[in-house]
């Protein structure tokens, strides 16, 4: 079988970013409009980055009037990974807020020019922390509930979440009609209920099946590993068993610590390739 290669991250840019930056151009707002993308992108490249370090395939990053969305098939993701995920945007913002503050301290003269990064920046972290799926924070606190909770009943407190948080945005638009127009609120208000009314973990990242070896590695010479796993775990499992450092092979065992199953790593790529991730490794058919 053919091994998955790795795929660079493609940039796209929507039809409704161009409408958007128009009607900034239009209403005098183009230098903050410009600041505010630049703290988007940095966000999400950070989410890329972050997911690519841990072993996820990313496979593009979309930027439309409703912000930047990282894209590829996801499916199996650990909650701890999903977290740290998560948190990568919005603490970079929120490191950028920190940097400019720190300098307007050292040199005060750049305040007028970096005030609007700084805004920026503050406003898509605390955007991106509110507890609204798919928002960061969301994300957060969605993989937290499901420790204690099952993925259904999460869902239905955040599906309320978003619907709540939409019209809370929306009523703020309302107002801002009667004074300075904001149509951002309306915006964001349409994409928190549409997001959250269709909560599914597609078009995410995805854990990369198959190890994407690199030639020097290889020539220096790669660790192989065994790992054990017990026969009740499932196939999801199996995913942590991949890493571009080392070759990872696999041993399953049952509840008396026997041995009754081996994988090496092109078998493991197979299993993942072939099997659904909430399969038993004891209901693998074994060789």
């Amino acid at each position: 079988m053919e091994r998955i290669k790795k795929q660079k991250v493609v940039f796209k840019v929507g039809a409704s970013f161009f409408v958007l930056a128009f009607l900034m151009i239009f209403l005098k707002n183009a230098y903050f409009f410009s600041v505010y993308v630049l703290a988007v992108l940095i966000h999400e490249f950070c989410h890329e980055f972050v997911a690519r370090k841990l072993g996820y395939k990313t496979e593009k990053i979309f930027l439309s009037a409703f912000g930047a969305v990282l894209y590829g098939e996801f499916e199996g993701v650990e909650i701890n990974d999903e977290i740290k995920i998560a948190l990568a945007g919005p603490l970079s913002n929120l490191f950028l807020s920190v940097l400019t503050l720190a300098a307007w301290w050292i040199y005060p003269p750049c305040y007028t020019l970096t005030q609007p990064f700084f805004e920026a920046n503050l406003g898509v972290f605390l955007i991106n922390m509110l507890p609204c799926y798919p928002l960061d924070g969301g994300r957060v606190v969605f993989s937290l509930l499901n420790k204690k909770t099952n993925e259904k009943t999460a869902e239905k407190v955040f599906k309320g979440i978003g619907f709540v948080l939409s019209l809370l945005f929306f009523a703020v638009f309302v107002y801002s009609v009667f004074n300075r127009i904001n149509v951002t609120f309306a915006l964001f208000a349409i994409f928190l209920f549409l997001s959250s009314q269709d909560m599914s973990h597609k078009n995410m990242v995805q854990k990369a099946v198959g190890v994407n070896l690199k030639t020097k590695k290889l020539l220096k010479g790669m660790e192989v590993k065994t790992v054990a796993f017990s026969e009740n775990c499932k196939v999801s499992a199996l995913l942590k068993a991949k890493n571009a450092h080392y070759l990872t092979n696999v041993e399953v065992v049952d509840d008396k610590l026997r041995a009754v199953a081996f994988f090496d790593y092109d078998k493991i790529d197979d299993i993942l390739l072939t099997f659904p991730l909430s399969t038993r490794l004891k209901d693998l058919p074994f060789d």
